[in-house]
């Protein structure tokens, strides 16, 4: 009786198995049943917003839905990020991910709200953003990173800084930088590069540290000042900006990614298809020509790809903030 008893659990148990799969499966044939919303973790306006939207344009047709995107900002990003972990896992609901929510944030506060590696599944890496470029107003008198440093040395905690938020990349980057170049600047966290060009023009402000190409159009114009490019090599459009490493401080390689992910637990299957989709997007004659204003490197990546940058940059920026001490309250 013990034996027939145990196969009569065998076959429930199996049965249960062969409708659950079936039930997955067939949730992925309908996939999309309503329309996608993309969440962008930043304020609207942005380089990555604007980028966002185009995707969004070119997925709805090829899944036969309607491609939202909606801009969720706050927390550096962690606010997005844990209302898509917290959503159906059915790949109706996709967050925009970079290092700066996916792997400096989850090394610098303790208590986020998700996890950057268990709380998603990866679908594609699709852009790197172009370098952050350390800027200034032109009437201080500073031209170059050795002036920089010697005027906030001269004038401890007089000089401010802005980034976009506070664990972001570029706040990094600053915290990076003063404690290689020994200053005491105060950082002033603000939402976004609009608002920090803003402030850097109205005097708000001394220097930012901002993406770009946003900011390009005033130092052209000389309303701005270019001192330093946080990439290891020099990438502006002229080659002209010496990088932070040129001007006296090795080790500066700050570059920003961004992909796209969904819910953990969403079926491999849906996972796959949005990573083809959005491979052959990113590969679309009509986005590549309207990427290049924002200078955007396209990239395109399979779920696993996107999965092991995640899990290196969590292990790079771990060492950043145990470095420079770094600790952020919940």
């Amino acid at each position: 009786m013990k034996g027939i008893s145990a196969m009569k659990s065998a076959v429930l148990a199996a049965f249960l198995v062969s409708v659950a799969a079936g039930s997955s499966d067939a949730g992925a044939q309908t996939y999309p049943s309503r329309p996608v919303s993309i969440v962008v973790p930043f304020p609207p306006g942005g380089n990555i917003d604007a980028f966002t939207r185009i995707v969004a344009e070119k997925l709805g047709p090829r899944l036969g839905q309607t491609v939202l995107v909606e801009n969720r900002p706050g927390a550096s990003g962690a606010t997005g990020a844990v209302i898509v972990a917290r959503a159906a896992p059915d790949g109706h609901t996709l967050l925009i991910a970079s290092q700066t929510g996916f792997a400096a944030l989850p090394n610098l506060r303790p208590n986020l709200g998700y996890d950057g590696i268990k709380s998603f599944a990866p679908i594609s890496l699709v852009v790197y953003n172009p370098p952050i470029w350390l800027i200034g107003r032109t009437s201080l008198p500073i031209h170059n990173l050795k002036e920089l440093v010697a005027y906030a040395k001269a004038n401890p905690g007089k000089l401010n800084f802005s980034s976009d938020g506070v664990g972001t990349n570029t706040h990094v980057a600053l915290e990076h930088l003063k404690k290689a170049a020994g200053i005491d600047v105060a950082h002033i966290p603000y939402p976004g590069s609009a608002a920090q060009t803003a402030a850097l023009l109205g005097g708000q402000i001394d220097f930012s540290y901002q993406l770009m190409p946003a900011p390009l159009p005033m130092i052209r114009a000389g309303k701005l000042r270019g001192i330093a490019s946080a990439a290891p090599m020099r990438l502006d459009p002229d080659k002209t900006l010496m990088t932070v490493a040129e001007q006296g401080y090795p080790g500066f390689d700050i570059r920003v990614w961004y992909g796209i992910v969904t819910t953990a637990g969403t079926p491999a299957v849906i996972v796959d298809r949005l990573s083809k989709e959005l491979a052959a997007i990113m590969n679309d004659a009509d986005v590549i020509e309207r990427l290049k204003p924002f200078g955007h490197e396209r990239v395109g990546s399979t779920p696993g790809e996107l999965a092991n940058i995640i899990k290196e940059e969590n292990a790079v920026w771990k060492r950043i903030v145990e470095e420079l001490k770094l600790k952020l309250a919940d």
